[in-house]
């Protein structure tokens, strides 16, 4: 599996490192991992997660909605109702 570091991650959204540390500290980037020197490493997962999450912001959707809503994802079809 590839993964990304953080500069490529802004780099490829236009955001900076401080927002994309924001996702990660509002748990909005589930299961985002770290290498053997703490920093953040983006899988495509992620990377999809983030573009979702820029998506949902041009909407208007504030980061509040926006956690619950990738929670919901997250935890599946048995949200779909919600």
């Amino acid at each position: 599996m590839k993964f990304y570091g953080i500069n490529e991650v802004a780099q490829k959204f236009h955001l900076t490192k401080p927002t994309i540390r924001y996702y990660d500290q509002q748990n909005l980037i589930p299961n985002l991992k770290r290498n053997n020197n703490g920093e953040r490493i983006f899988s495509a997962s992620n990377i999809h997660t983030i573009q979702s999450i820029e998506c949902l912001k041009r909407t208007g959707m504030p980061i509040k909605e926006i956690k619950k809503y990738i929670h919901l994802i997250e935890q599946g079809d048995s949200t779909l109702e919600k």
